[in-house]
């Protein structure tokens, strides 16, 4: 389903910029190729992974894109976040803790909660130069994303009275569609090459349930774990290129 649904949005960019020929419209055709270092920043409500999952990941943009007007381009891209880690230890009882109370066999201090995302995304991409400063273009984002997100959480346990166990669970959530609303400005320092700066909106917040399975663990029941996500944004820097 994810490569189906990239595949979807890849012929639709280049249905749209085969367009171009059209030049009683004022169309063109012009590919080029970026790529951007960014920080993606989100959060998650109280009891559902706020204080315990991150909500921060360092991560890795490629796109492609192509200017069909002087005031319109439109992008295809791929993001993919490295997977962050936070390690603690947990009260008993009291708050939740992803949607679950902590037992005494899991007040350890070798719990960790992770997350990672990928997403494919489908932006337009409003611009205009600034006048007197033609290499300087400012721009917007209106776009859609389709988003794995995955947190994985490791409880360290007692299972016995005799030793450490460690109870690992998985939560999930695929190919969902979010918005996502931004803007940035670019740099051409060349012809054919410049640098750019961006700042993104994504609704995570569609992310408000992400709920994995009951366990029975070493013959004990476990309570399903729920995230809640909010949203969050992404800043990032880079460089592109026509081809």
């Amino acid at each position: 389903m994810y490569l189906k649904n990239s595949l979807k949005l890849a012929l639709l960019l280049s249905s749209v910029a085969g367009l171009a020929n059209a030049n009683d419209y004022g169309l063109k055709f012009q590919p080029y190729l970026g790529v951007d270092i960014q920080s993606a920043k989100w959060g998650f409500e109280d009891t559902y992974g706020k204080g315990h999952i991150p909500k921060s990941a360092k991560q890795g943009h490629v796109y492609f894109g192509v200017q069909v007007h002087d005031y319109l381009a439109l992008e295809l891209g791929y993001e993919a976040s490295q997977k962050k880690t936070n390690t603690m230890s947990l009260a008993v009882g009291g708050a939740n803790v992803v949607g679950a109370v902590v037992t005494a066999d899991q007040a350890d201090s070798n719990n960790h909660f992770s997350i990672s995302q990928q997403a494919v995304n489908f932006d337009l991409v409003p611009q205009i130069k600034i006048p007197g400063h033609e290499e300087i273009t400012v721009f917007g984002v209106v776009g859609v994303s389709i988003e794995n997100i995955n947190a994985g959480l490791s409880l360290t346990t007692l299972p016995d009275g005799t030793g450490a166990d460690t109870r690992k669970s998985q939560i999930s959530q695929k190919n969902k569609n979010i918005l996502r609303l931004g803007a940035g400005a670019k740099y051409q320092f060349s012809d054919n090459a410049g640098v750019k700066v961006s700042a993104v909106w994504k609704k995570w917040g569609g992310y408000n349930n992400m709920t994995g399975a009951a366990e029975v663990y070493h013959g004990r029941s476990f309570d399903a774990l729920t995230a809640r996500m909010r949203n969050g944004y992404q800043f990032g820097l880079g460089v592109y290129a026509a081809i």
